[in-house]
């Protein structure tokens, strides 16, 4: 193919044109029918050519162009030069501009300040073509700018300021001898913002840049069979965003300022060449090319090929022990802990789930009495849903489980007890990346000591977990990788708590109780190596730690019904606080070490609320409730249980 810079010589206007305009008054509009070429000189001039108007030739300028340019018919395009001192204020194309050779050629100083296509521009070789200090300040396309060659040309100190294409740009052809490329920025060439949500593709190279690309943002796609980007010039920072496919690979053999990865076509676990950049040339790591990334993606480079972690995952599973553990610790509040109490009002109150068959009104008669033990089943479950976020990905947690358990008193104001149980944890990352299921083993023991209607509460949980993670790898052939490993954790809880009578309302008492409590987990993750990748990851072990606390107001209702049943139906509200600390996380992927903090460690603040009911019957209880936590960074939590318990 000819050079660009020497294939579009320059004309005098009139030697083209069919029409040949001279008058002193300005000519504010061209419209249609033109089937020839159409000259303009020495004069501002408007051109539009109306929808269903075809002018089949093209608008040639030479000193002076037209002022605005506008198609909605089918036009043969533009072709400006010598302009130093009148730019193209808008050209809008949403109609078609069919170019024999270009379909918009600017050069030697033409300006065009806004220009805008929805429709179609086409052209048999370059559909824009800028030399010798052209500019277009602002070009969007939502349309399709295609050419049989390439679709840009920025030549010989030419720029465009912002492109921003969600449409499509393309050269479709190719072949030995020609150059098929989306845009070619050659030496001297600029372009200040490049923004591309769209397609953007050559059939050799989707961008091919020898000059200068300040900053290039990707959600789209860009495709080439050589490389979708070959860069032998500066790129001051390319973000690949959200969404973004690069098909082809990077060439670099020149300056990439900065590199930013953002979870590629949705999946922040990639490797591969065609989905994400493959840097031949200077490596990410070497002089010409920094690597930096958000805090949910983790990657390296070698031997030019690049592979990522979304590390949500990890942050995923420390947050899921820390809201098991406390449903597993809330297990402890089972029914008779504090019935030691003397005031009627503070059996009615201290406990969440406190036995109402011996608290009756004053006067009523006294239930039959049974044993001061308990023998209890409880079940939960719960889901946690946490938004997305600079350092994590979305992700659902759910959880349930069910556990049996004995207490009694010990004393006249101190009881205690223990339990065991099981239960499951599902994790599952948002946009596909994976998740992690977990069969889960604890046991806890409790103890609850009162001082008048004044009661403290200490427990001790702990638990074992078998996990099988999953990590779905976006490839050319998608891969999962699986991981099996073990956890644990262990969190001792204490808490203080006062209950008020309110008062016989209603048939029955009410009481307020303020409880403070604290919580500690402290959680460990073994080490594992991945199975069923091409390059499966490798980490060692970790641990979590996490301190709590909350304060609560819990509001209590208890009266008789039927005479036979007693009913209890509490209400709580308050807030919550808690602080995190995941240390370091380390591994090694590609054989290269890998190391981060802990997603998702932020301390966090919010609000806990919950309702619950109880209904006896002798020796019986059924009680069931449900908390509410919500936590800031979009962490929140919806859990419910129920307990059936016997005296004996």
């Amino acid at each position: 193919m000819q050079n660009p810079a020497s294939c579009c010589p320059g004309r005098p206007a009139h030697s083209r044109s069919r029409a040949f305009f001279q008058a002193a008054a300005t000519l504010a509009l061209i419209a249609g029918g033109v089937s020839g070429s159409l000259s303009t000189q020495a004069l501002a001039v408007d051109y539009t050519n109306p929808l269903g108007s075809t002018d089949s030739g093209k608008v040639y300028t030479n000193d002076s162009a037209p002022t605005n340019f506008t198609n909605a018919g089918t036009s043969g395009g533009l072709d400006a030069y010598n302009n130093p001192t009148s730019p193209i204020s808008t050209f809008n194309n949403s109609g078609t501009i069919n170019g024999a050779f270009s379909a918009v050629n600017l050069r030697d100083y033409t300006t065009i300040n806004s220009l805008t296509n929805s429709g179609n521009i086409n052209a048999s070789v370059f559909s824009f073509y800028l030399f010798n200090n052209a500019v277009i300040t602002t070009l969007t396309n939502t349309g399709i700018i295609s050419s049989e060659a390439t679709a840009f040309i920025i030549a010989s100190n030419s720029s465009i300021t912002s492109l921003n294409n969600s449409g499509t740009i393309r050269g479709i052809v190719g072949g030995p001898n020609v150059w098929t490329r989306g845009i070619d920025n050659q030496s001297g060439g600029t372009i200040g913002t490049l923004t591309n949500s769209g397609t953007l593709s050559g059939y050799q190279y989707g961008i091919v840049s020898g000059g200068i690309i300040t900053t290039l943002n990707n959600s789209g796609a860009i495709t080439g069979t050589n490389a979708a980007i070959s860069n032998s010039g500066t790129i001051g920072t390319l973000n690949l965003l959200t969404g973004s496919v690069i098909t082809g690979g990077i060439s670099n053999s020149g300056t990439i300022g900065t590199l930013n990865v953002y979870k590629i076509v949705t999946n922040a676990n990639f490797d591969s060449a065609s989905l994400v950049p493959t840097i031949s040339g200077n490596q990410p790591g070497a002089t010409n090319v920094y690597l930096t990334t958000p805090a949910n993606c983790k990657y390296v480079s070698i031997g030019g090929r690049t592979i990522g972690i979304d590390t949500s995952g990890f942050g995923a599973n420390t947050n899921a022990v820390r809201q098991v553990s406390n449903s597993v610790s809330r297990l402890a509040n089972t029914n008779r802990l504090i019935e030691s109490i003397g005031a009627k009002a503070a059996k009615v109150a201290a406990e969440p789930y406190a036995m109402t068959s011996d608290l009756c009104a004053d006067g009523a008669t006294a239930p039959a009495q049974f044993g001061n033990s308990d023998f209890w089943i409880r079940g939960f479950t719960g889901r946690n849903k946490v938004d997305a976020s600079a350092s994590s990905s979305d992700y659902i947690n759910t959880y349930s489980g069910g556990a049996i358990g004995i207490d009694r008193d010990w004393s006249d104001d101190v009881r205690g007890g223990f339990f065991i149980g099981s239960g499951n944890m599902n994790n599952s990352l948002g946009g596909g990346l994976g998740g992690t299921e977990t069969d889960l083993i604890f046991a806890g023991i409790y103890a609850t000591k009162t001082w008048g209607t004044l009661f403290a509460k200490v427990g001790l949980t702990g638990g074992r977990g078998n996990n099988t993670g999953t990590r779905n790898i976006a490839a050319g052939t998608p891969e999962t990788a699986t991981a099996d490993y073990n956890s644990l954790y262990v969190s001792p809880e204490v808490s203080v708590g006062k209950v008020y009578a309110l008062g016989q309302y209603l048939g029955g008492d009410f009481s307020v109780t303020p409880m403070l409590s604290v919580r500690y987990v402290y959680a460990r993750q073994e080490g594992y190596t991945e199975t069923g990748a091409t390059n499966n990851l490798t980490m060692n072990r970790s641990h979590s730690t996490t301190l709590e606390e909350r304060a609560e107001l819990k509001f209590s209702y208890a009266t008789k019904a039927f005479n036979d049943y007693g009913v209890k139906v509490n209400a709580s509200v308050g807030g919550i606080g808690q602080q995190n600390n995941g240390g370091a996380m380390s591994g090694t992927l590609l054989g290269a070490p890998l190391s981060f903090a802990t997603p998702g460690d932020d301390n966090s603040t919010g609000f806990v609320g919950g309702l619950g009911f109880e209904v006896n019957r002798g020796k019986y209880t059924f009680t069931a409730s449900g908390d509410y936590v919500r936590l800031s960074g979009g962490n929140a939590d919806l859990s419910a249980n129920v307990v059936f318990s016997v005296k004996f």
